[in-house]
């Protein structure tokens, strides 16, 4: 038996190396010296009488002696509102995130029912409990009207059910510690309750719990999986092929979500591409995932339910090299990023053919809805990397490609929600990709104000654009908290679209005027942080600043890539950010549910400067 093995403890070694027994003695020392626990396996040190063990830090509020899992499985809904909400979830929401293997989960789905029916709550796995909960969470919370009436819920009663079972799933991993014990439950219940954050506004906690998966995935080995179509012997911790799998397809979701919220928060990322030693998941699908039959990927241009995701890890690691390459690359490198990710996008339809014989309406559907899902990102990321020239673009006629662009991909984004509105109202329902629609609507009212290239009739058809957008955000707004948000935000903007002037004939706007674009913007961050409404009068005056801010924003840029001044091009550094660059990165920042670029009294004072 392995030394390590022999003594109950994961190995820690790169799966690409072999190491003698001296050498794998030599790394037990160090990690007994980093304070691992030794004897005793980390996924599996849970009280089995499922009260709290002595010295937990919920003891202190709650009586020891007091059954958790009791007081847990009250919360859970009936056997039929459980079911009708995790079906909801495989054929509805799923698309978020592959990091469940359906069979798996329903087969443990019913061994908790069975459980809870024969009241041998020892029978109980607690991390898989988390799991569940936040399934039925994120149904109950994104639900429609057909699954409204199938479980006799309201909208505001099943939201407010969904926050029930969301603190359930907190307890769940309170109760064992999750920081110290590891397993792959616990980080797929976290990556749903990410989705959940979001949605509500809780973006910064979502951020911070998703750095702490990332370490408990690179502590378990996740990052050093390598590849199922390479030979080579696992360690006993992963001698599953289901686990390895869905192993991977966990660890890819964090690299997706670092990677793609990274630029928001300056540009950081934890997971670095050149030590990241797993491959991707396989094009399979669940079914044909099973536990000691051989396994064989489908082509990659055949549709498969992992097809969408893998498309998206294309896309996001193009944007990543945006990202890596900004301080030390001009205005060219923005252009070669944008030629990939035309290329990536112009190759999605030939990766979604589903064979004659495998067709079926569901499939169809499903396929067709993942591709606009991937051609929604595609022209998304697009959008991004021109973003922070849109504005130079008025003024500077180099960058007419990055105005074209983005205006191009607003359009792209907006005509695939309308579209198809049936398959599209599940995706714009959650807050990645209504954010999405929300940044190209931004963009086009930034295109209908500053842009004097239109006729009369052109700006009509955009103004109409634009509100077609809002009746479909509108339209989801009931089961979407992240889509009111949306609407008032719009309505707002459009209520104050400014007349079309030249921006030679533009005049200065004096310190105190109301009606400028930054203070509209100031004036509806102030309202969201306050929870006042304030009337916005006038018509907006997009002027030039009289003094030019030089210093870089605090927030970045206001779609989460690097400003131009960031760049080493001597001709983009030399020109500060304009006044409306700032104020759009704020209403960005207003819908993102970021921290306001200003302290509660700096609010106060421009509260009272502003009104």
């Amino acid at each position: 038996m392995e030394l390590g093995n022999r003594l109950g403890i994961e190995e820690e070694q790169d799966f690409h190396f072999s190491e003698t027994n001296e050498e794998k003695a030599a790394n037990l020392l160090e990690h007994f010296a980093m304070g691992k626990s030794i004897g005793e396996q980390l996924e599996h040190r849970f009280p089995l009488d499922h009260q709290f063990p002595a010295g937990h830090s919920i003891s202190l509020l709650v009586d020891p002696n007091t059954n958790v899992i009791l007081r847990l499985l009250r919360a859970l809904p009936s056997l039929s509102q459980s079911r009708a909400l995790i079906q909801f979830y495989f054929e509805q929401l799923q698309w978020y995130s592959k990091v469940i293997h359906a069979p798996s989960f329903m087969l443990e789905a019913d061994g908790l029912q069975t459980a809870i029916a024969a009241g041998t709550l020892d029978q109980i796995h607690v991390p898989f409990l988390g799991t569940y909960c936040m399934v039925l969470c994120l149904s109950l919370h994104l639900m429609d009207i057909s699954l409204s009436h199938r479980i006799g819920l309201d909208v505001s009663s099943a939201r407010s059910y969904a926050k029930h079972l969301y603190s359930v799933a907190q307890v769940c991993l309170q109760y064992h510690t999750f920081l110290g014990s590891h397993c792959l439950e616990y980080l797929q219940c976290i990556i749903l309750m990410g989705l959940y954050q979001q949605n509500c506004g809780q973006s910064g906690s979502q951020w911070a719990l998703l750095g702490a998966s990332i370490k408990i995935a690179q502590n378990m080995g996740l990052s050093r999986l390598g590849s199922e179509t390479e030979r080579r012997v696992y360690p006993q911790a992963w001698s599953s092929v289901v686990k390895r799998e869905i192993g991977r397809r966990v660890w890819w979701t964090l690299v997706y979500d670092d990677w793609a919220q990274s630029a928001a928060h300056h540009g950081t990322y934890s997971i670095h591409p050149g030590q990241n030693r797993t491959g991707y998941p396989l094009n399979i699908n669940d079914a044909d995932l099973v536990e000691g039959a051989p396994v064989t990927p489908k082509p990659s241009n055949q549709y498969t339910e992992m097809t969408s995701f893998l498309c998206r890890l294309q896309i996001i690691d193009i944007y990543r090299q945006n990202i890596d390459n900004y301080s030390s690359s001009g205005y060219g490198y923005v252009l070669e990023i944008d030629t990939k990710l035309t290329r990536s996008v112009s190759d999605l339809p030939q990766k979604f053919t589903l064979p004659t014989s495998a067709s079926s309406t569901y499939l169809e559907y499903m396929k067709s809805t993942d591709m606009t899902l991937c051609l929604i990102l595609g022209e998304a990321y697009k959008l991004k990397i021109h973003r922070p020239f849109l504005f130079k673009a008025y003024r500077d006629k180099r960058y007419l490609k990055s105005r074209e662009q983005c205006t191009n991909s607003a359009r792209s984004i907006l005509h695939y929600l309308r579209s198809q509105e049936a398959q599209t109202s599940p995706l714009v329902r959650c807050w990645p990709v209504l954010l999405h629609g929300f940044n190209a609507a931004i963009v086009l009212f930034i295109d209908l104000c500053y842009s004097t290239r239109y006729s009369a009739a052109e700006r009509n058809q955009q103004r109409l654009e634009l509100q077609k957008v809002l009746e479909l955000f509108t339209n989801v707004q009931q089961s979407s908290p992240a889509a009111g948000k949306a609407v008032k935000i719009l309505e707002k903007l459009l209520d104050s679209e400014p007349a079309p002037s030249s921006p030679t004939n533009r005049k200065r706007a004096s310190p105190d005027d109301d009606t400028t674009f930054e203070h509209v913007v100031k004036r509806l961050v102030i309202d969201a942080s306050t929870g006042t409404s304030s009337p916005i009068t006038g018509t907006l005056n997009f002027s030039t600043p009289t003094t030019p801010d030089s210093h870089s924003s605090p927030l970045g840029s206001y779609f989460g890539t690097p400003m131009p001044h960031q760049y080493s091009d001597t001709s983009l550094s030399s020109d500060p950010i304009h006044l409306d660059e700032k104020t759009m990165i704020e209403l960005s920042q207003l819908f993102v549910n970021q921290p306001t670029p200003f302290s509660p009294y700096e609010m106060h004072a421009t509260a009272i400067n502003v009104l």
